[in-house]
């Protein structure tokens, strides 16, 4: 049995620059990604939010939140939110699961807490700009 490598046998251990142009080009396109998510993430919780409960479709009320915010409870029927320095949840509930209570606390924009079997929503959204930035789009 022979085990020897002739000398012919050419082993390259190193990285070619090749090999070192790829993986920084993978390292700087997930740090491009990683800046381009944490900024839009960082930006949306900025500012006021408009909080509205609902329940089968029909809007309770509205609530304007601010990081500044009372801290106070609210109950809907069976249903108590709490509102904590600009944080919202649903504290309690009379649905089975309490799927809704264990989502816990929302603050940006976009998230809702939902109970499927009462049909009630608490959804966090951006007020509406009070002046748009355009009139009209043309193509």
């Amino acid at each position: 049995m022979n085990t020897s490598v002739s000398r012919k046998t050419k082993v390259c251990l190193r990285p070619s620059p090749w090999d070192i142009l790829v993986a920084a080009l993978v390292l700087a396109l997930a740090a491009a990604l990683a800046l381009f998510f944490l900024s839009r993430a960082a930006g949306s919780t900025e500012g006021d939010l408009v909080c509205t409960v609902s329940q089968n479709g029909r809007i309770l009320e509205e609530i304007t939140l601010t990081a500044g915010s009372p801290d106070q409870e609210k109950r809907y029927g069976d249903y108590v939110v709490e509102i904590n320095h600009g944080h919202i949840r649903i504290k309690s509930a009379p649905c089975v699961g309490q799927d809704c209570v264990h989502t816990g606390w929302i603050h940006r924009s976009g998230q809702s807490v939902v109970c499927l079997p009462g049909r009630f929503v608490v959804t966090l959204s951006s007020p509406a700009p009070a002046d748009p930035p355009f009139d009209i789009v043309v193509k």
